[in-house]
């Protein structure tokens, strides 16, 4: 159609005509505010700065929807610029959903991390990141996945982008999860050093390539030998695969991946993307298949590592028992008789028959070892080197079990040779610390001399350990000629030795080489612990989950707890200790000692001297009669006849205590008050903070490294019902004593009594206090006092108290004017207590030193510390010197110190003399100034 001038007319005409009328359609039509010009177009800058006003001034409103939107439109210096404002964990965790949908893998890390500390994930969100489908997404989907415990997941999300050997992060964090949570041996097979190459930068892939050859040779020979039916090579796969944190491998004999592989990968992908987040939840772990196989081959570690995993897991464990038994009994021949203890020793432990009967079964296998051994049969030797605690060879075991280590280690078993060494080196060192007799200097020096003898051959036949032991006795020249030169060669094989075998799978040796002293940093200590952890010691399982923290280290402890209970049950006595001190770990002192003490019982039944001394402390807290009671001291006995460098000194009260219960128990069975309370405050621990540092000396010993369970001064609950039954009925029959030590453990307990009766039983204990104080007897007066002082048992006013102590004072020092020492020293007592910014001073000397003179040894020991502190003179000597003399081993010290000090010749013996006498009371700090000296 053309477009004509007549038309032009028109449209010029229809215009004018619009002209004319457009001001009557304005009168019938609202005007346009305003506001409705468009505005400008703000930038983010402009935005965030107003959304950053608003959320100051109201958070959570028009000011954070402003930031979101911002983070979802990909703004990153606006997004990092609001999550460094926003201090509230929902909010962030909104800003953290939008950005790692936006911004990607780095922001969808941090929220990761979140995710494994408890943060909930938006509904669809996993979907959202799903219909993005990039490699950003799927690495982010996999970050989420694997802080939330789904490691299979999160390999599933990887696995498409990394099949032809990709690259990037998503295939360095897939290799990562592949290194640190192996399925299957295809999951091992992937991580070549080709394929970890084209992940890395040269200079950190060049430190894995040969490792990673050497671990990929080893795992094909051992897959194609458990192919062949080896069942030895399926047991070392199944390691291979369950050896990972957080599993805990039965034997950790298998190939084991490099280990700077994972700490490599780790820090490349924390370069890129901060810091990884740790999982809540452990995948199950894997090589389950391989023990099963091995079993089926007739292997008894076979049947033992799936009964562990079985274990693990939570899933029955019956068939896999019984699989053990079977083949254990199928196995054991006179060429194989390690393996005939430990399945024998698990049998009779499951029918619980006679306490005696595990030690039977030793002595019989044994016997059956030593009529097949011959003469030059180490192999013979070393079995029963591994299982010489618990041989019982007559009455004077210890000569027996010293002849057959020596005659084993002459047969050339090196086991012997390292057993005997250190069975001489901690009688020689005992024998050294009886101080005084030319005889112990004698025995000592023998000792220690086959001790070096014994280390000698060992350490010659690869069992480096062994040289270090050796390489102390030369530096300090115990049992050999002191050479400098030669303690440090030896020292330098022990490590290099250590590390050798280490790098070889050999759990013993990683953990024993973190023991030699040397420079190595915390970090490569926790290394060590850690591998040789996951190759199956206990010993580094325990110290690495009592220092962790988190779920990876509840975990751990969980996975340890099982292994040590298995092992137990197979007659290895330091799983049995390992066992109960691990429930002690997790529950603390006294909460933990009911489950750990049937570990430390089974342990003590096979003559473990640490199990019978731990067993000794359980059931002393927990002792809930006179049986009880007795029952501690005999462990405490047996554990002290079978290993005298522990502890001992606590075995004499503990007699004491068991006398006087059983000589009091029959009047209280005829309701005699005085009896029953005697009989209540032995079962009581004497002294909680003496009783936690003896435990904790003995832990020290037994677990050097490990820091000790949580300690609560507190009767166990058990106990203390027993305890407060005894005092109640004491309390009722008018005795005050019994009354004050039923309330305090009603303070210490309180779910013991109700509130109503704990109220009646404050007001029993201030009536019969006042009721005694007013007929004269100083010591409910003194009791009344320290109450008032403290506001309890209804006093209320410091009046009142300073009138009970002056009336406690003056029956004191009236009785003490007659002549009664302790009256004296308790006179002095009340001074120094009532009063302690305005005492006087010299009051207190002048009854103290009346109580000294009549040899009250706290009264001497107090004069001789206070002369000490103030004016070293001749009076703090001789003070001191007579609390020395009534056995107070701190005066001792302090005597030694006082002559030391005066430096002359004669003073110098004297400090020789008195430090000699504290460290013969085992008081450590003595021992190392007598060294010193």
């Amino acid at each position: 159609m053309s477009f004509t001038h007549s038309h032009f007319h028109s449209l010029f005409h229809a215009l004018l005509l619009w002209g004319a009328l457009s001001p009557v359609f304005a009168c019938t039509r609202p005007e346009r505010p305003a506001q409705s010009v468009p505005p400008t177009v703000r930038g983010p800058q402009e935005r965030f700065a107003t959304a950053r006003k608003l959320y100051r001034l109201q958070p959570g409103g028009q000011g954070l929807k402003t930031m979101i939107q911002l983070c979802a439109e990909g703004r990153k210096p606006q997004c990092d610029a609001a999550l460094a404002l926003v201090k509230s964990d929902p909010h962030r965790l909104r800003l953290l959903h939008r950005a790692c949908v936006a911004l990607g893998p780095v922001y969808c890390n941090r929220l990761a991390m979140a995710h494994a500390a408890g943060a909930p994930l938006e509904s669809g969100f996993s979907a959202e990141l799903t219909r993005l489908n990039t490699p950003d997404s799927a690495l982010s989907r996999a970050l989420i996945a694997y802080a939330g415990g789904n490691t299979e997941g999160a390999m599933a999300a990887l696995e498409p982008l990394c099949a032809d050997g990709g690259r990037g992060n998503p295939c360095s964090f897939l290799a990562l999860l592949k290194a640190i949570h192996p399925a299957s041996l295809k999951d091992l097979r992937a991580l070549t050093h080709q394929r970890i190459c084209r992940l890395l930068p040269a200079s950190r892939c060049g430190l894995l390539v040969e490792p990673l050859k050497t671990f990929q040779g080893s795992l094909d020979r051992f897959a194609a030998a458990c192919t062949n039916k080896d069942p030895e090579a399926c047991v070392a796969l199944g390691d291979t695969l369950s050896y990972v944190l957080p599993g805990v491998a039965p034997f950790g004999t298998g190939p084991h991946l490099p280990a700077d592989l994972a700490p490599v990968l780790k820090a490349h992908l924390e370069e890129q993307l901060g810091p990884l987040p740790v999982p809540t939840a452990a995948p199950a772990t894997p090589g389950a298949h391989h023990y099963a196989r091995a079993c089926a081959l007739k292997s008894p570690r076979g049947c033992f590592g799936a009964w562990y995993l079985a274990a693990v897991s939570g899933h029955a464990q019956e068939s896999w028992r019984k699989a053990w038994f079977s083949v254990t009994e199928s196995t054991c021949s006179p060429d194989r008789m390690d393996q005939c203890f430990p399945g024998k020793v698990a049998r009779v432990a499951e029918k619980d028959l006679d306490a005696d009967a595990e030690l039977l079964i030793f002595k019989d296998l044994s016997l059956r070892i030593l009529r097949g051994a011959r003469r030059e049969d180490a192999k013979a030797f070393d079995t029963l080197a591994r299982w010489h605690p618990f041989i019982y060879c007559g009455k004077n075991r210890y000569a027996s079990v010293r002849k057959l280590l020596k005659e084993g280690c002459e047969a050339g078993s090196v086991s012997s040779c390292v057993q005997y060494g250190e069975l001489l080196e901690v009688v020689g060192f005992f024998h050294k610390a009886q101080i005084g007799t030319r005889e112990s200097r004698r025995k000592s020096r023998r000792r220690l001399r086959l001790a070096a003898w014994a280390y000698n051959r060992s350490c010659r036949r690869g069992a480096f350990w062994s040289c270090y032991p050796l390489s102390v006795l030369y530096l300090n020249g115990f049992g050999v000629k002191k050479n400098l030169a030669r303690s440090q060669k030896l020292l330098e094989r022990a490590r290099q030795g250590l590390k050798r075998q280490c790098e070889a799978s050999s759990a013993d040796a990683c953990f024993n080489l973190a023991r030699i002293p040397s420079e190595t940093s915390r970090a490569e200590l926790e290394d060590l612990h850690r591998r040789a952890c996951t190759k199956g010691h206990l010993g580094a399982c325990l110290r690495l989950s009592s220092q962790g923290k988190g779920a990876r280290a509840k975990t751990l402890l969980k996975l340890t707890d099982t292994l040590a209970q298995l092992r137990c049950r197979t007659g290895d006595t330091k799983a049995c200790v390992a066992a109960g001190a691990l429930e002690l770990l997790t529950a603390g002192l006294p909460g933990g000692a009911t489950k750990a003490s049937p570990w430390f019982l089974r342990g003590c039944r096979m003559h473990d001297p640490a199990s019978c001394w731990m067993a000794s402390f359980v059931e002393e807290l927990s002792a809930d009669s006179i049986a009880t009671l007795r029952a501690a001291h005999f462990l405490q006995r047996k554990a002290c006849l079978l290993n005298t460098s522990l502890p001992c000194e606590g075995l004499l009260p503990l007699k004491r205590r068991v006398l006087i219960a059983l000589s009091a128990e029959d009047s209280c069975r005829d309701h005699s008050d005085a009896s029953c309370a005697k009989v209540g405050a032995m079962l009581q621990v004497k002294g909680f903070r003496g009783y936690k540092s003896r435990f904790k000396e003995l832990w020290g010993q037994l677990f050097p490294g490990v820091h000790a369970p949580s300690f609560t001064f507190r009767q166990h609950k058990r106990s203390a019902r027993a305890i407060f039954k005894l005092l109640n009925t004491a309390c009722s029959a008018g005795s005050s004593e019994a009354c004050m030590t039923a309330h305090s453990l009603t303070e210490k307990h309180p779910g013991l009594q109700g509130a109503k009766a704990v109220k009646v039983l404050e007001g029993r204990v201030a009536e019969l206090l006042k009721k005694e104080c007013a007929a004269q007897k100083p010591g409910p007066c003194r009791s009344m006092a320290l109450y008032c002082m403290q506001k309890k048992m209804g006093c209320q006013s410091l009046k009142a108290a300073s009138g009970y102590w002056e009336k406690a004072f003056a029956i004191y020092r009236t009785r003490c004017g007659r002549k009664r020492p302790m009256d004296c020293y308790h006179a002095a007592q009340i001074l120094d207590q009532s009063d302690p910014e305005a005492k006087n001073i010299e009051q207190v000397v002048t009854y103290m030193d009346k109580a000294c003179w009549w040899s009250v040894k706290p009264a001497c020991t107090y004069l001789g510390l206070y002369w000490f502190t103030r004016d070293p003179t001749e009076k703090a000597g001789k003070y001191l010197a007579k609390a020395c003399r009534l056995g107070d081993a701190e005066a001792c010290y302090r005597a030694g110190r006082f002559y030391e000090r005066r430096g002359s010749a004669s003073d110098v013996t004297k400090a020789r003399r008195f430090y000699a006498r504290a460290c013969a009371k085992k008081l450590r700090i003595a021992c190392s100034a007598l060294g010193q000296l």
